[in-house]
């Protein structure tokens, strides 16, 4: 619903005398605003009626008159209207017949203003007193010829065009025109014990300036930036900037939110740290690159540390390949924790002869230096380890980047046969004549390591189980400790049976033997 707000200062309405040679018309300004209090800018249809001193009995209506209307305000010229039958009746007339009147105001056919009283006012070319007050000159609409004097205003006013302070070509509703860098000439909003100044800098740009209550303070002040009655940013008077905190403990505190920077584009650095003043320090910088976010070192032109879309870290390469990309050394003080899901393992790489997979049993290659092939015969002494599956770490990717990880230690799959007889957990393994395929050791000689699972070929003469990698030679004792035992049970048991055959058929003579 849009409602007509009138006050002394918002409306007027002005009768001209009727001893001038003027028309016989009066002009009525006012304000239009809607149920929150905000002007409306539109057209709207307008209809002014005019009542007697009552407000029961009408006496004028105007015409249905189409006004624009801006940010709420509106001016209209009061002539050509009728009397309550319809027949033309000027305005000037009613007044002069009627020294008690009011008026309603319609807009769209519905009354926004209820009946008003209204009088006429005389017309004054120059006054030197307004109000009782010597004004000291006069302020007169005149487009672009400055005035004499000045005037104050104690109560409410209304400007229904635009002001210029400082220009007579005002471009918006306060203009204010200054001379560049000189405060004074600047905008001010004072209280006692603090004022916000604003004016054009002396190069360029415009200066905001908070200080004590005076134009020209030294002293600072605070200055908040409120939004639904809540501090979203505070500027201490040593300069701290606090986003949703009015206690900032740095430069700038960001408190119950997050700091978002946006780059033109990739390469333009969004954070930069200066060295402290007085030091060898570099300055670095933090900005996005297309692969992911660099940490560049602007004195030594170098990105030591960069993250991937993908998450991956790098350190001293822009370009990681794994999780953690280190190119250098890497120097642990205290002990390093490797955990991997499944099996964990140390591998090294080397260079493939033969195409060996993931669980093949591999020796070295006497050909040349750092070269494996797949083990093809039982207890090969040349036996090196098991090609890694999944490893945990890798060793020597520089000296043969396409190689393959050979485990050294840990715990690995690795391809075996029945070839050896079933596997039980603990026992050694060692290379068969199935090509790449691990066996039972059952005599002393190289070894890869120890079964941590068993296998007695219910699914199949050959399978995969899980070894504790350990390259070397297996003496097996255990193993000859239990044939010597198993050879001194059948000596025990033969003299106990020759002994029983002596007793039962008496001492052998020569010939018998």
């Amino acid at each position: 619903m849009i409602r007509c707000l009138l006050t002394l200062t918002t409306v007027a309405l002005l009768i001209p005398s009727l001893t001038l040679a003027q028309s016989p018309a009066a002009t009525y300004s006012g304000r239009l605003t809607d149920g929150t209090g905000w002007g409306q800018s539109a057209q709207v249809q307008l209809v002014v009626r005019v009542y007697d001193g009552s407000g029961q009995t009408e006496l004028w209506r105007s015409p249905t008159m189409p006004v624009d209307v801006v940010d709420g305000y509106f001016s209209v010229v009061l002539s050509g209207g009728t009397d309550p039958g319809g027949s033309p009746k000027d305005i000037a007339d009613v007044f002069a017949a009627n020294p008690e009147t009011c008026l309603t105001v319609e807009v769209g056919g519905n009354e926004v203003l209820p009946c008003q009283a209204i009088g006429s006012v005389p017309y004054a070319i120059e006054a030197r007193y307004l109000g009782g007050r010597e004004t000291g000159g006069y302020v007169w609409n005149q487009t672009g010829i400055p005035q004499p004097g000045g005037f104050n205003v104690s109560g409410d006013g209304f400007l229904g065009g635009r002001l210029g302070l400082g220009t007579t070509s005002p471009l918006t509703t306060v203009d204010v025109k200054t001379q560049t860098g000189r405060k004074t000439t600047g905008l001010s909003l004072r209280s006692p014990v603090a004022a916000l100044n604003v004016w054009p800098g002396a190069g360029s740009g415009v200066v905001v300036d908070v200080t004590d209550g005076t134009v020209n303070g030294t002293t600072g002040s605070d200055l908040y930036v409120r939004t639904g009655g809540v501090d979203r940013v505070y500027v201490s008077r040593d300069g701290k900037v606090g986003i949703g905190t009015v206690n900032p403990k740095t430069s700038l505190h960001v408190s119950n939110g997050s700091l978002f920077l946006d780059g033109e584009f990739a390469g333009t650095p969004q954070v930069i740290f200066s060295p402290i003043p007085g030091s060898t320090g570099h300055q670095w910088e933090l900005y996005p690159i297309p692969s992911g976010f660099d940490t560049y070192d602007r004195t030594a032109k170098k990105a030591w540390l960069s993250i991937s879309n993908e998450g991956l870290v790098g350190i001293r390469t822009s370009n990681p390949q794994a999780v953690l990309h280190v190119k250098g050394n890497v120097q642990i003080d205290d002990k390093c924790t490797a955990t991997a899901q499944g099996t964990c393992d140390l591998a090294e790489t080397f260079l493939s002869l033969d195409n060996a997979t993931p669980g093949d049993v591999v020796v070295l290659d006497p050909s040349r230096f750092k070269a494996m092939r797949l083990a093809d015969r039982p207890y090969d002494p040349a036996i090196a380890g098991v090609v890694s599956t999944d490893p945990t770490l890798v060793m020597g990717q520089s000296d043969v980047p396409e190689g393959i990880p050979v485990a050294i230690a840990g715990v690995v799959p690795v391809k075996i046969t029945l070839e050896g007889g079933p596997i039980e957990v603990g026992d050694p393994l060692t290379s068969s004549s199935t090509p790449g395929h691990a066996m039972r050791a059952g005599r002393p000689g190289p070894v890869i390591g120890k079964a941590m699972e068993p296998f007695d070929g219910t699914e199949g003469w050959a399978g995969t189980v899980r070894v504790l990698v350990a390259p070397g030679a297996c003496s097996d004792t255990a193993d000859l400790e239990a044939r010597v035992r198993a050879l001194e049970a059948t000596v025990t048991a033969l003299t106990q049976r020759l002994d029983q055959v002596t007793r039962h058929c008496g001492p052998a003579s020569r010939k018998d033997r």
